[in-house]
């Protein structure tokens, strides 16, 4: 999708919608994810990689304005959060994400409404059925995975990146630049939910490469 929009042929990107719902991680004690002194909750763990995306498709965020339930309801069993982010470039994105869901299931989807054209992509209608009422609680992982169509694993892809760059001087698909950037726009967002106000976000400093 990514590919498509950078080629130009779908114009400028207009507004990006991006869901990310999945369970509540679920240990048997001592659940740091709830805590978001530690963890920064569920728009630093789950919302961020979205964040990321919207960020790697349209470019730098100005502002983000959020709201999810914990905020109101910090003793709630579970958590959803909504999110708009306003690009520099002028594209909106719409982000959704989800503690909410019953376990096994971990749903993507993306829209992506360009100038000239539109994409869309939902992880239920490319990848094995992710409904297994035959599960067992003890079958279900502590920490949701999400499901890929790809033939390698995202997570092998990731690994091998990494250890080419430090066998072979080979460049990471992803720079420490674009880690900060994401974690920047999930605070912004945090800070967002709890004060109930839109966040301006500074631009941040040149990375030497």
């Amino acid at each position: 999708a990514r590919q498509l929009v950078a080629a130009g042929n779908l114009g400028q990107p207009a507004v990006m919608r991006l869901r990310r719902g999945t369970f509540q991680p679920q240990k048997a004690a001592d659940n740091w994810f709830m805590d978001e002194a530690k963890s920064g909750g569920m728009m630093l763990d789950l919302m961020i990689h979205d964040f990321d995306y919207a960020r790697w498709v349209a470019g730098d965020v100005a502002t983000v304005y959020a709201r999810k339930i914990s905020s109101q309801r910090p003793s709630a069993s579970v958590d959803h959060g909504l999110v708009i982010l306003t690009h520099r470039r002028g594209t909106l994105t719409h982000v959704e994400g989800s503690w909410a869901y019953p376990p096994p299931l971990f749903r993507t989807q993306l829209e992506i409404a360009c100038s000239n054209g539109w994409v869309r992509h939902d992880s239920e209608e490319s990848t094995a059925l992710l409904v297994r009422l035959h599960q067992q609680a003890g079958e279900i992982p502590d920490v949701p995975l999400a499901a890929s169509p790809l033939l390698e694993n995202p997570y092998t892809t990731q690994i091998r990146a990494f250890y080419r760059h430090l066998t072979e001087g080979t460049p990471l698909p992803v720079t420490a630049a674009d880690g900060l950037a994401a974690v920047q726009i999930a605070l912004g967002a945090i800070e967002s939910a709890q004060t109930g106000r839109p966040v301006r976000l500074p631009a941040l400093p040149e990375v030497a490469s």
